[in-house]
């Protein structure tokens, strides 16, 4: 072969080299775009969840004031048939309770 052909062969090699270059440096961008766009909608839906879990921070934190609020009424055993005299475990239970007798139903059978 001679030198003109020689240096004609190593410009195509050194084109199609510079070519599959470029062809691995397209397939890493098409990757690396890939990832951009899915981590892009990952973030917008954490940015969402995020939004969401505030909201239901302050919902839990009504609820908690309210249950709170619930349970510091002096009158709540009283309201639910616990014992009136908190202290005395054999107390009968308050009138208003479902589980006390109807006045005059003692010693009644039916």
């Amino acid at each position: 072969m001679d030198k003109k052909t020689i240096k004609e062969l190593r410009g195509e090699l050194a084109t199609c080299t510079q070519h599959d270059a470029l062809l691995v440096r397209k397939k890493r961008l098409e990757e690396m775009l890939d990832a951009a766009e899915r981590l892009a909608e990952v973030e917008a839906k954490c940015e969402g969840l995020e939004e969401h879990n505030i909201e239901l921070q302050k919902q839990c934190s009504s609820l908690a004031d309210q249950l709170a609020a619930f349970t510091s009424d002096s009158n709540i055993g009283k309201q639910y048939g616990e014992p009136c005299d908190q202290g005395d475990k054999e107390a009968p239970p308050c009138a208003n309770s479902p589980s006390s007798p109807e006045p005059g139903a003692e010693g009644k059978t039916e």
